[in-house]
């Protein structure tokens, strides 16, 4: 199948995210239809009107689901050539027949929007809104990353078997901005007030030559790596010792092992050739393994060798369930030992840091698992309750850890 001709867009306003492909082509510009099974296509008439192509992707020698589309999504407007249209249509609702046409007729075709304004001869601006389900909810939270193929939303407070986003999708409260990436526990939380940390490390991913040479501007690598499934790193990033010039990229897909390699599909394209002699580094989505290392009662049973990644919602009884996990804005997180006593008092005394187990403390505490009493231990953010002396005020502080 032949590429279809790129087609231009005078973007308004809008944002992005990515879909699915199915296992067809498709060029930047084009309407996104949803083929019904959950992955994006150049819209057919009737098809669930999903948004815009950002990019050209050749899929059609592939299976559905092993790239992804960078689309415009949610409401945006853009400038559109639509046959006929007039200058009292404003307020007309739009649809689409194929990838690049526009009509009023809603005769078998899929809506897409409203007409803005009347432009000139055939030419409007269209408010589009993408027909997905919307990410926003009545409580005021969105979420950037859209909800798996098949899957379903997952509330903050729920988690489960299923992945229902993409590892590491951000989901904001507008009221108070409060923050959440979407995790993989690989352990059971036994307690939701302790920090969870980040687990993976390169071991668990690729570091290695490539296996072929790349030209400046291909946005796939080729690498030996065995006993992967289709997208184990996707959300992950890449780092190409290049002689020409290091290169770090996101991953935006990866395929399964094929002949001992993958093929890893980047967000961007090279800037530079890279060569077979050229040492990489893969490693997968760090929301994608994330454990509780404290004991049940904030005993030391901490690791100092890992970071805090996010404070859980809820508990798990077994191990490799997704939830969200909070990075950002107030919070209670337990502190170490039994209270905060006297946290504060002394001038200046805000900051809050992580000890070993994930639990909060001051900063000149004594040592909490590894290094000594002011050591580099990990920012988790600031006292917000303001405390007399000798008075404990309750561990609300702002966390601070991923915007």
């Amino acid at each position: 199948m032949t590429l279809g001709i790129a087609i231009p867009l005078t973007i308004i306003r809008g944002e992005q995210s990515e879909y699915f492909a199915d296992a067809v082509d498709i060029a930047e510009g084009a309407i996104l239809g949803d083929s019904g099974s959950g992955y994006a296509r150049e819209l057919v008439a009737s098809d669930l009107f999903i948004g815009h192509s950002m990019e050209n992707v050749e899929n059609s020698l592939g299976s559905a689901g092993a790239m992804t589309v960078k689309r415009l999504r949610g409401r945006y407007r853009l400038e559109v050539t639509i046959s006929g249209v007039l200058i009292t249509d404003a307020k007309k609702e739009v649809y689409a027949s194929g990838r690049n046409t526009y009509t009023l007729s809603s005769t078998g075709n899929s809506r897409v929007g409203v007409v803005d304004r009347y432009v000139t001869t055939d030419t409007a601006i269209v408010e589009f809104q993408t027909n997905e389900p919307f990410a926003e909810s009545l409580d005021g939270e969105i979420t950037y990353g859209d909800i798996e193929p098949g899957c379903s939303y997952q509330g903050l407070y729920e988690q489960t078997e299923a992945k229902n986003y993409p590892i590491g999708a951000r989901r904001e409260l507008c009221q108070d901005g409060r923050v959440f990436y979407y995790s993989k526990a690989t352990n059971i939380i036994s307690n939701i007030k302790f920090g969870l940390k980040f687990y993976g490390q390169i071991g668990d991913g690729i570091a290695t030559t490539l296996y072929q040479d790349q030209d400046a501007g291909d946005k796939t690598i080729t690498i030996v790596g065995g006993g992967f499934s289709a997208n184990d790193f996707r959300g992950g990033y890449v780092m190409i010792h290049a002689a020409a010039g290091q290169q770090f990229r996101r991953v935006k897909s990866s395929t399964a092992t094929v002949g001992g390699n993958i093929t890893v599909t980047l967000d961007y394209g090279l800037d530079v050739d890279v060569t077979v002699a050229d040492y990489t580094e893969i490693i997968q989505n760090p929301y994608g393994n994330l454990r509780l290392m404290a004991g049940p009662s904030g005993g030391m049973a901490g690791n100092p060798f890992t970071s805090v990644a996010g404070i859980p919602n809820v508990k798990t009884t077994v191990a490799n369930r997704h939830l969200w996990c909070q990075t950002w804005g107030p919070i209670w997180t337990n502190p170490h030992g039994s209270s905060l006593q006297n946290a504060g008092i002394t001038g200046g005394e805000r900051k809050l840091v992580f000890d070993c187990e994930g639990s909060i403390c001051i900063e000149a505490d004594v040592a909490h698992g590894g290094g000594v009493a002011g050591s580099e231990h990990q920012l988790a953010g600031y006292i917000i309750d303001r405390s007399a002396a000798g008075v404990s005020g309750p561990p609300l502080y702002m966390l601070t850890l991923n915007r």
